[in-house]
């Protein structure tokens, strides 16, 4: 494979890691924990 493929790859698999890890922290972005917009 090209170098270009290689770093996409690593680059995909740290970013992959590093959400997985920190899935917990962000549940409050969850569309069911936000509040409803009003339509004013």
């Amino acid at each position: 494979t090209n170098c270009y493929a290689l770093k996409r790859n690593l680059f995909n698999d740290v970013i992959r890691s590093f959400v997985m890890e920190n899935l917990a922290d962000y549940n409050y972005l969850l569309p069911a924990n936000l509040l409803p917009s009003v339509n004013a």
